[in-house]
C-alpha cells in the first residue's frame, strides 16, 4: 500500500497544486501513509476539498483500508476512469492490483485473473522482465483458484458460543513466555483444536500432516508465505467444510506449509483458524475469563469513539492505540502469546528502557525459522483503547533491528494474548472496524 501512495503522490504533486488548506492536509496525512489521520481529516475536510483527484484517491484508499470492499471495487473505479491521466501509469497499475486483490478476497476468483491476464497482455510491451514476472506469478495464483466456490458461513439466526482454551506457552527451550488461545472445531466429522489468531489472514493454516489427514484439495503448489520467522514456499487449497459450533464454513482456503524442524523442536503448529470465519461472521467477542467467544447474531454499534482498525494489503488488522497523547498503531495478532513493542519504539525512548527495563534473550519465530533475540522487559506500558484506559504490565520490547523482522505494516508492536488477557471481552467489529474492550 506504501509503494501505491508514493507514486500516487509523487505524480499528484507533479500535476497538481495543493493550494487549498483542506487539501494540504489531506495530502499530509497520504503522504506519511496515515490512514487513521486520513480518516479523521476526510471525514471532516471532504466537502471543502478542491482538487477531485485527491478526493476520489482518498476515497479509494480508505474504503481499501477499511475494508469496503464493494464500494472500494468502485470508487477504484472511478479513480482509473476518470484520473488515469492525473495519477500516470504506475500509480495506475497499482491501484488495478489493489482491486484485483479485493475481488480475490471476496472470491471473485475468475474475474481477479481475467483482469489481472487483460492488463497484463495489454502492457507487457511497456515493462521490464521483473514486473512482468510478477504479474504472470499472480495471475498464475489467482487462475489456479478460478472454478473454486468462494468461502461461505452458513449460521442459524442466534448467537453462536464456543468454548476458548488458554494455554500457557510450553516448550523445552529457552521460549518467550505467555499464552494462546484454542478452539475446537470439527473437521470431517472429528473435533480438533486449533489456535484462534487475529494475525492469520484467510481461512485456515494447515501442516503438510493435517492437510493430507483433512483431505485438502491443493490447487497451488508454489505459494510465498511469510511469517515470525521469515518466508518459504508452501501451497494453497481447498478444505469443504469444518463446523464450528453451531456454524459451518464451507469452501475454505487453506494455506499448507511443510515441516520446519528448527521451529517443531521448539513449538509445533498444526492447525491455526484465521480471520476469514471472523469477517464473514463480522464480529466476535472474547470472554478470557469465561472461557468462551461469541459470535453475535446482532452487532455492536459504532461507539463514539469511532473506527480504530484498519486493515493492510496483506489483510494483516491493526489497532489504534494511545499511550498518553501518543498514539500508537499495534498489530492485532491473538497468534501472538504475549504483547510487545518494536525496534521503532525502542529507540525513540531507548535511555528510559534500558534504565527501568530489564535485558533478557527468547528464542522466538515462527514460520520460516527461530532465532534469539534479545528484548527489554518493561515494568509497565499505559494504553487507552476507545474510551478505557488500562495498561500491560512486563511488556516485551524488541530491540532487532526492523529490517530484520517481519514488517506488516508501520505498526510499533503487537497485541496479543498478554493484552487479551487482561479484560472481561474484547469485542472486535469486522462489520465496523473498531475494537471495544471491557
Amino acid at each position: 500500500m506504501k509503494r501505491i501512495l508514493l507514486s500516487l503522490l509523487l505524480c499528484f504533486s507533479l500535476g497538481s497544486a495543493l493550494a487549498q488548506s483542506p487539501d494540504e492536509q489531506i495530502g499530509e496525512a497520504l503522504s506519511a501513509s496515515d490512514f487513521f489521520l486520513l480518516d479523521e481529516r476526510y471525514s471532516q475536510l471532504q466537502h471543502e476539498m478542491q482538487s477531485p483527484v485527491l478526493k476520489c484517491l482518498s476515497q479509494s484508499l480508505l474504503d481499501a483500508v477499511f475494508d469496503r470492499q464493494h464500494e472500494a471495487i468502485s470508487s477504484i473505479d472511478s479513480l482509473i476512469l476518470f484520473y488515469q491521466d492525473e495519477i500516470g501509469f504506475e500509480s495506475t497499475m497499482n491501484m488495478l492490483l489493489c482491486q484485483n486483490a479485493i475481488r480475490f478476497r471476496m472470491g471473485a476468483y475468475c474475474e481477479a485473473s481475467e483482469e489481472t491476464k487483460s492488463f497484463l497482455d495489454l502492457v507487457a510491451p511497456h515493462l521490464d522482465d521483473e514486473t512482468v514476472n510478477g504479474l504472470q506469478s499472480l495471475y498464475k495464483y489467482y487462475h489456479s483458484m478460478c472454478g473454486q466456490k468462494k468461502t461461505e458461513l452458513i449460521r442459524p439466526a442466534q448467537d453462536c458460543a464456543i468454548p476458548l482454551y488458554i494455554e500457557s506457552l510450553k516448550s523445552k527451550q529457552n521460549i518467550r513466555r505467555g499464552y494462546l488461545p484454542y478452539v475446537p472445531v470439527t473437521v470431517n466429522g472429528k473435533e480438533e483444536r486449533f489456535i484462534f489468531d487475529t494475525g492469520c489472514p484467510g481461512g485456515v493454516f494447515l501442516s503438510e500432516e493435517y492437510a493430507t489427514r483433512y483431505g485438502v484439495r491443493i490447487t497451488f503448489d508454489s505459494l510465498g508465505v511469510s511469517g515470525t520467522g521469515g518466508s518459504g514456499m508452501g501451497k494453497m487449497g481447498i478444505l469443504d467444510s469444518v463446523a464450528i459450533g453451531d456454524m459451518i464454513l464451507k469452501n475454505l482456503v487453506v494455506v499448507v506449509v511443510p515441516s520446519n524442524p528448527a521451529v517443531d523442536s521448539v513449538f509445533k503448529v498444526d492447525a491455526v483458524l484465521g480471520t476469514d470465519i471472523m469477517k464473514l461472521a463480522g464480529e466476535v467477542q472474547i470472554f478470557p475469563n469465561k472461557g468462551k467467544i461469541v459470535f453475535p447474531i446482532h452487532k455492536t454499534p459504532l461507539p463514539a469513539t469511532g473506527r480504530n482498525m484498519m486493515k493492510t494489503s496483506g489483510d494483516s488488522f491493526f489497532v489504534k492505540a494511545y499511550s498518553g497523547n501518543e498514539r500508537l498503531i499495534m498489530l492485532l495478532d491473538t497468534g501472538d502469546s504475549n504483547a510487545g513493542l518494536n525496534s521503532s519504539y525502542y529507540h525513540r525512548y531507548k535511555e528510559a528502557i534500558e534504565r527501568d527495563g530489564k535485558k533478557e534473550s527468547f528464542l522466538t519465530g515462527g514460520y520460516g525459522g527461530v532465532n534469539t533475540k534479545q528484548f527489554y522487559t518493561y515494568p509497565a506500558l499505559p494504553l487507552r483503547i476507545g474510551s478505557h484506559n488500562f495498561e500491560i504490565k512486563d511488556i516485551y520490547i524488541d530491540t532487532t533491528p526492523l529490517e530484520n523482522t517481519l514488517q506488516l505494516g508501520g505498526e510499533e508492536g503487537a497485541l496479543g494474548m498478554g493484552f487479551i488477557r487482561l479484560f472481561e471481552k474484547v469485542t472486535i467489529s469486522f462489520d465496523h472496524m473498531f475494537i471495544e474492550v471491557e
